[in-house]
């Protein structure tokens, strides 16, 4: 019996639909023929736009740096994890409640990571108005110029 029988190999690909050719630069062909005899499954689902480097860096370089500025300028010191666990219970958009064995619901914070591009737009169209409605603080947009 070989060693590895249990064993599950996992991969995951990307690439472009048209006219009915997958293209992903050879990169499924090459790793199949890496693989040993056997039976496989193959998986086929639409890819989802996810949140981008560039949204990400707008929150953590433009969103949260413009929200301590303001809360130090009150004399409160507040950190980046903070603030952004702050802006996620504030919009609502990322907490979940867990049941705990007691009966008991605990507040759950929940990654952005894995999230649409345009559902984490909505974060930050949320983030803007909560912050121009309770710290009274224009929060620039992105690719706007910083004063």
């Amino acid at each position: 019996m070989p060693l590895c029988q249990n064993w599950q190999i996992k991969m995951k690909f990307t690439g472009n639909l048209h006219n009915s050719k997958l293209d992903c630069g050879g990169a499924i062909r090459n790793y199949m023929e890496q693989l040993p005899d056997g039976r496989y499954s193959v998986e086929v689902k639409e890819a989802k736009s996810k949140r981008s480097l560039q949204q990400n860096n707008y929150r953590w370089g433009v969103v949260i740096p413009t929200i301590i500025k303001r809360f130090d300028e009150g004399g409160q010191i507040w950190t980046p994890e903070e603030v952004n666990y702050l802006i996620k219970k504030e919009t609502g958009m990322y907490i979940e409640y867990k049941q705990l064995p007691s009966g008991k619901f605990q507040e759950i914070v929940v990654e952005t990571r894995g999230k649409s591009k345009a559902t984490f737009e909505e974060f930050m169209e949320k983030v803007r108005a909560w912050a121009a409605q309770e710290l009274l603080l224009t929060i620039p947009m992105p690719n706007e110029e910083l004063e």
